[in-house]
Formats: structure tokens, sequence, C-alpha cells
């Protein structure tokens, strides 16, 4: 993924500040132990409406507010604040194009590990270009690295230290040659990749692992299970066996940073002939049409300016 556009200003606890001055103390609980929620939200420019839409901002705000408390935060900013925080910075950065924030809510001061400090937040927007390539597929592997479990450090949490297990899984699969990293839970089913869900077609269903499964609980996800139920497709939730990846007619991961991705290959084990397969692309140009405002789920998006 590449900046496209460096960002004029940020947003820290609800003031726009200059991009270079959005900083965080080096000893905060934050930077030494990951005491951060947060999460990444796309908005989509649509040309022909000359508007900028950020996509569910409802419910990734729930989420945000779900990991904080998880993760015992004092208080946090009401989703209104945060809604009204966002769409200012977007405004503020005259942004008209495709676009990914970060919004960043956490442990500010000092102490060890449990600090209970203040909570502080903010966040970025950047104009940037795509994390995998949407048309031809990503090649991908199973890791050696196990998900790190719900009582141990919560998948379902979207929390700053969680992705120490995705980084490490990542770089493996980068440095064995594959474009990413499929992760298996310790009985050997399927979670989802390093920083994405992972959905398959068998039987023409669109399967996915279920919320226990120790998956972030992805707005996503929810979407193309939605969108899929719509076209009339079958969908099941239920625990994916790791043989399931290798007979697989069709498979791809989906997030709101990498939006939905065909997976063409597993292991060395083409899906299918290796090539996206036609459930894939139904569902690519459903999701497209939905994030840009022109599909039927109009209360999905809001509107950026005025």
């Amino acid at each position: 993924m590449v900046d496209v556009k460096a960002p004029r200003v940020a947003m820290m606890d609800g003031k726009l500040v200059p991009y270079a001055d959005a900083l965080v103390h080096v000893d905060t609980p934050a930077f030494r132990y990951g005491a951060m929620a947060f999460e990444g939200l796309r908005a989509y420019w649509n040309a022909q409406r000359e508007q900028l839409y950020v996509y569910r901002l409802p419910e990734h705000l729930e989420r945000l507010a779900q990991s904080a408390k998880v993760m015992r935060f004092r208080s946090t900013p009401t989703a209104g604040q945060l809604a009204g925080g966002v769409l200012e910075l977007l405004r503020a950065n005259d942004l008209r194009e495709d676009v990914q924030v970060r919004l960043m809510a956490w442990v500010d001061g000092s102490g060890g590990s449990h600090a209970d400090g203040p909570i502080r937040y903010g966040a970025v927007a950047k104009a940037l270009g795509r994390a995998y390539d949407v048309a031809s597929g990503v090649q991908a592997c199973v890791s050696s690295w196990l998900r790190s479990p719900d009582n141990a450090i919560p998948p379902r949490v979207k929390a700053a230290a969680n992705y120490q297990n995705a980084r490490l899984a990542t770089m493996q699969a980068r440095i064995d040659g594959y474009d990413v990293a499929l992760l298996l839970d310790s009985h050997g089913h399927l979670t989802e990749t390093p920083t994405s869900c992972v959905l398959l077609v068998r039987g023409g269903a669109v399967v996915a692992p279920p919320v226990y499964a120790d998956i972030l609980e992805s707005v996503t996800r929810d979407t193309v299970l939605r969108l899929a139920r719509d076209a009339g497709l079958g969908t099941e939730e239920r625990p994916v066996d790791r043989t399931e990846l290798y007979v697989a007619e069709e498979m791809f991961l989906c997030g709101s940073t990498a939006e939905i991705v065909p997976i063409v290959g597993v292991d060395q084990y083409p899906v299918q002939d290796g090539r996206p397969g036609p459930i894939t692309r139904r569902l690519q140009d459903l999701y497209f049409h939905e994030v840009r405002a022109e599909g039927a789920e109009a209360a999905w998006v809001t509107p950026v300016y005025r």
C-alpha cells in the first residue's frame, strides 16, 4: 500500500492539528504496551455525485466502543463526537478520492502495563492505494503461527497489541514468497488472515468461520454475508478445516482496507483453476456499488460534504 497524498491535518482530542504535530509521548502505555484500540475506516469518492462517502461509520464506532470496554478504558468520547471529528477531518483535508481513516483511542500518561491513565483519541485520513490486487488475486499460505485465542489476547478487540501476532505471520509469509498468511487456531480450524477475514465457497455457498472462531467481528464480513444472502446465495457460518482450503471452489479475503480480494492459491495448491471465481467477482461488484452509494443500502454510507 502506497501513500498517494499526504494529509494536511490530523485530529487530536477533537481538535484539528498539523499532521506533523499529532504526537504521542514515548512513555505512554499506548507506546510501551500497545494499550490502544483503533478502527480502520474507508471513505469512497463518487465522482458523478462529487461526494465522499464514509462506509458504515456507526458500526465502526460501535466496535471501537466495545474494544474500549473490554480493554477497561476509563471513558471514551461519544459516538457523536467521534463521528463529527472524522467528518471534520475529511473536510479539512479536502479529500476527493478514496480514503482510509485511522481512528484511535489510547491510554495516556505513564506507568506499567496495567496503567489506568486518561484516555486520549485521534485520527488521521490518507488517500491510499489498494492493499492487494483485487483483479488477479493473491497467493496465501497456512502460517505456522497460531491465532491468539479469545481467552488470551482476544481478536474480537481491535487493539494495537494484537497485531504482533499478525506481524509475525505476515513477515513469515512474505519471506516465504506468499502475499498473505492464513492463521489457524489451536484446534486446526481457520480463523482469518493477519488483517482480514477469510471466506470460501463450497457447494455454491459462501462459507465463513463463525464470530467465535477467534476472529475480529468484521464490518466487511457482515457486509459480504448480507450481500450474498440478498443475491440469493447460500451462506454458512461454521468451523472450517485446513483441508477445506485446498478443495474450495473459491476463496477470498475481505476487510475495510483489503476490500474483497480473491485468493487464487493456498500452499501451492491452486484454488480451482487458479483464477478468481464468479461468486467472488459478483460479490466484488455488489460491494463496490454499495461503498460508493450506488447500491441498495443507502443507510450504510455517510456523506462528508454538505
